[in-house]
């Protein structure tokens, strides 16, 4: 509800007096400023809250003095920190939306979750920056519906579909082997299989797939039973939203009864506790297939369901004719369902050497490979399952798998209309409806996914409240960047997992929702992580761990400290490494050389990126492969091996191409933008800038867009097109103005130059430090010694020498044993210019042609003839400059000539 300006007011001076604000008059003066303005509902531009609260003079230039666009987001940053401490218990709300410098107020409540920042830095962005490419798996494992048991909804007609009522749902769960002999232990999850597979047909019910089974058993901490408890059964109804639940055990009477197996089958109303059918039969453990084909009719008529003709077929196509195969395929399942990743892979491998035709075993083994990173083989396996299963007779079931080979090979559009054919036959088919949806939102057509996700909710309860609808939501909206309505509704998953008692759908909630709340500086995402830890360990899920430690070290990484990112990243490196995640091992070896990078260690930075390289050439990964090229790219880059990183960022942009990620082609366009720049290619320079642009904006990334605009303003300013590159700079900071945290080091430093290029050397020193110290807070020491040698020469040119010796010496003992070989290079250049030292600019034009880097070896050419003063070098460079494209450079060159012709005393 709205507030009165008295209880607005009285919350001002809580805030103001807090420990959060007290040390922080600034922002205490800009909130009390903005806090009044809103409440009076005066019109807030940028321009005037500068001139009232920061001093700037009327008429000031906010696109080149950003004061008020970086307070505003530390003052959002703050209110968020207030909030989630001291103030968590405050009834009045004081929140600045992002876009906006208007003040909301609100009672806690009726207020929503605490206000959202912009999203932190990305823990790379101490470095140049490190490219993260986005999963091209739309499901990640289409097994899901086929490869554990081709257990797909029935092959009916979709106009049957489209006019019946929602379809009972029914789980059948792990049998007790009654006997305990090993050697029949295989049958625990052989027969629900076979079970499921036979009532899979004719549609008349909706079995919930064996993961999901597998999946609340754990969390219910359920043992095989013979007949679960009326509690069990209403747990297991609130759990899945089943309808019926089918139990049972088998017994292995010996060869003492001919090697016969009894297998008995009781199906109950989980809401009732009522038995509706009840079913023995007995066989040899060989003729299993025959003895449950027997036992799938009894139970069908239990269940008053129509005869089918199909369903024994169907029952017999869900599992490997030979009895080894059969065996090593059901438990495959189980380690699957498990997370036993390498000994599922193992038990698929044989099953499939036994029996090759069988296609289930090849979509389950694709699923293993996609999960532990191995996209060729995933590919491979999807492909053959694709193959061979031209001769099942269930349409849809041969339409799952062809969704999942057609995903894994890339061709994302048939696989995109395969999901979209299977939930139009079966619309109340909650499972085909979060398939498509995943699909549809990771091929960016997120209104089209949240459109399936209404659909969802349509159906009655308890399909209508199943957290993963919420969840899938969530995605979608995080892939439009609404991270606020993405973390609301993740909540709202954790919440309905929790009255489920869905432990790990509660804790896999938690852990999404923690990143999110993360990326909106909301600081409850620590203590949301580690719960979401402690569940994953307990169930032993130790890849949700993994991935729990890694964002711990990204966190810390990002707030570099250093020490504590390596500790985690150890960590979720040897569990990645124990349970054969290759994909989670790569992700981690980045962040490990991030760390070494940020220690100034790029040896061993581009030593782990060329380890991790090595495991995405192993696995054959495509993604990975890219990610190591390009951040092996820009570490070279850093170490002054500019060819070798131009190399690698080419093969990288390559695979990206080949991939069709937006993103991932404009980060890469982007590094070699500048690099073609500095290597005298301006042409190609600008050509690269532009196609950066154009992919930045058609992936939606707004970091990725603001770095296309940032390199586009080098181009522009190389070229002395200095209008062009103020307005790219602008285009840049419109990101700044919505809230958004873009790269503020890299935008004064870009403002100075171009200052500099306009003959405005004060305003140009102003930028530089500014860059210097936004560079000194993050911790950046490299950019921060770039940003002081930069203002030096700024002060030298506005005539303050003295001030400019200060800044280069500074700059120069950061850098005194940098392995960043291109900006020691960079200072070494401006302390000779400044402190008149022409006798080093020789060495270091050598230097320049060594590190291939031909703008600075121009730079220090013209240096020397500065400090030199013969008019001819002045004309050679410029000459020079103007042949390699470097119009702003030769521009200075003759005009620092035609200063030194001026100054010679006539004759």
């Amino acid at each position: 509800m709205p507030q009165s300006p008295e209880s607005v007011r009285a919350q001002l001076e809580t805030i103001c007096r807090s420990t959060t604000f007290g040390p922080a008059p600034r922002l205490q003066k800009l909130l009390r400023y903005l806090a009044g303005e809103s409440l009076a509902g005066s019109p807030l531009k940028e321009s005037v809250v500068g001139v009232a609260v920061f001093g700037r003079d009327p008429g000031y230039d906010p696109k080149q003095d950003s004061v008020v666009r970086s307070e505003v987001r530390r003052l959002r940053v703050k209110l968020i920190e207030y909030y989630a401490t001291e103030g968590r218990q405050d009834g009045t709300v004081i929140d600045l939306p992002k876009g906006s410098y208007v003040l909301t107020f609100r009672s806690r409540e009726t207020s929503e979750p605490s206000p959202s920042a912009p999203p932190p830095a990305s823990p790379h962005a101490e470095f140049r920056r490190a490219k993260v490419a986005a999963s091209l798996s739309l499901v990640a494992a289409a097994a899901i519906l086929t490869g554990y048991g081709l257990r797909g909804p029935g092959a009916q007609s979709s106009v049957a579909a489209h006019n019946m009522s929602p379809r009972r749902s029914v789980a059948v769960l792990d049998f007790r082997n009654l006997t305990a002999r090993a050697e029949t232990g295989w049958l625990s999850s052989a027969i629900p299989e076979m079970i499921s597979a036979d009532l899979a047909e004719g549609e008349q019910l909706r079995t919930i797939p064996g993961e999901n089974v597998s999946r609340m058993e754990t969390e219910l901490a359920l043992h095989p039973a013979g007949s679960p408890s009326r509690e069990t059964l209403s747990a297991i109804r609130r759990n899945l939203g089943a309808d019926i639940v089918i139990s049972g055990a088998y017994a292995d009477l010996g060869a003492a009864a001919g090697g016969r197996v009894r297998v008995d089958i009781r199906a109950e109303d989980a809401q009732t506790g009522d038995v509706v059918a009840s079913v023995s039969e007995s066989g040899t453990e060989p003729e299993i297939l025959d003895l449950m084909s027997r036992a799938g009719a009894r139970l069908r008529t239990g269940l008053r369901l129509e005869p089918s003709v199909a369903a024994e077929a169907n029952m017999r196509a869900g599992s490997p004719q030979d009895p080894a195969a059969a065996r090593a395929y059901a438990d495959a399942l189980a380690h699957l369902r498990r997370g036993d990743l390498l000994q599922a892979r193992d038990l698929l491998l044989r099953c499939a050497q036994l029996e090759p035709t069988f296609a289930a075993a090849h979509a389950a083994l694709s699923s293993a490979y996609t999960k532990l990173g191995y996209e060729a083989l995933a590919r491979a396996e999807a492909q053959r399952a694709y193959e061979f299963a031209a001769s099942i007779k269930n349409a849809d079931q041969r339409l799952a798998i062809e969704a999942q080979y057609r995903e894994t090979d890339g061709d994302f559009d048939r696989s995109l209309e395969d999901y979209r054919k299977l939930f139009t036959a079966h619309p109340d088919d909650i499972e085909s409806g979060l398939h498509l949806a995943a699909a549809q939102t990771a091929v960016a057509k997120t209104q089209d996914a949240l459109r399936t996700l209404e659909a969802l909710r349509k159906l009655p309860a308890p399909e209508s409240n199943d957290p993963r609808v919420d969840m899938e939501s969530a995605r979608a909206y995080a892939a439009r960047s609404d991270y606020r309505r993405s973390a609301e509704l993740a909540a709202d998953a954790v919440r309905k997992a929790s009255g489920a008692n869905a432990m790990l759908l509660y804790a896999h909630g938690l852990s999404y929702e923690s990143g999110l709340l993360w990326n909106l500086g909301d600081a409850r995402w620590r203590s949301l992580s580690e719960e979401a830890r402690k569940i994953c360990d307990r169930f032993q899920d130790q890849a949700c761990v993994a991935a729990i430690l890694r964002r711990f070290g990204n966190v810390s990484l990002g707030s570099l400290d250093l020490d504590a990112a390596e500790r985690y990243y150890a960590e979720a490196l040897g569990i990645a490494r124990r349970i054969g995640s290759a994909a989670e091992e790569s992700n981690i070896l980045n962040g490990t050389a991030l760390v070494a990078q940020g220690r100034g260690d790029l040896e061993r930075s581009i030593a782990i990126q060329r380890q991790r390289l090595a495991l995405s050439r192993k696995t054959q990964s495509a993604s990975g492969e890219q990610q190591s090229l390009a951040n092996l790219g820009d570490a070279l880059w850093d170490a002054g091996e500019v060819g070798e990183a131009r190399q690698n960022l080419e093969a990288a942009l390559k695979i990206a191409r080949d991939m069709h990620t937006p993103e991932l082609i404009a980060d890469d366009l982007t590094s070699l933008s500048e690099i073609y720049g500095i290597q005298g290619d301006l042409p190609r320079s600008l050509e690269a800038s532009a196609e950066a642009l154009a992919n930045a904006k058609h992936s939606g990334s707004v970091l990725t867009q603001v770095a296309a605009w940032q390199q586009r303003a080098r181009v522009l300013l190389a070229r002395d097109d200095l209008p062009g590159a103020r307005e790219a700079l602008s285009q840049a900071d419109t990101f700044a103005a919505q809230g958004v945290d873009v790269s503020a080091w890299t935008d004064r430093l870009l403002a100075a130059r171009v200052a500099l290029a306009l003959h405005k050397p004060a305003d140009a020193a102003r930028f530089a430090s500014d860059a210097a110290k936004t560079a000194a807070k993050e911790g950046l020491a490299q950019k921060e010694a770039r940003a002081e040698a930069l203002e030096g020469e700024a002060l030298l040119f506005a005539g303050q020498t003295e001030a400019a010796r200060t800044a280069v010496q500074r700059a120069s003992a950061r850098v005194e044993h940098s392995q960043y070989r291109l900006i020691r290079l960079e200072v070494a250049l401006a302390d000779a210019r400044v402190t008149g030292t022409a006798g080093r600019l020789p060495a270091l034009t050598v230097e320049a042609h060594k590190l291939n880097d031909d703008y600075l070896e121009l730079e220090a050419r013209l240096a020397a003839a500065e400090l030199s003063g013969v008019s001819r070098q002045f004309g050679a460079v410029r000459a020079e400059a103007v042949d390699r494209g470097f119009l702003n450079l030769a521009r200075r060159a003759a005009e620092a000539g035609a200063r030194t012709a001026d100054s010679r005393p006539s004759r």
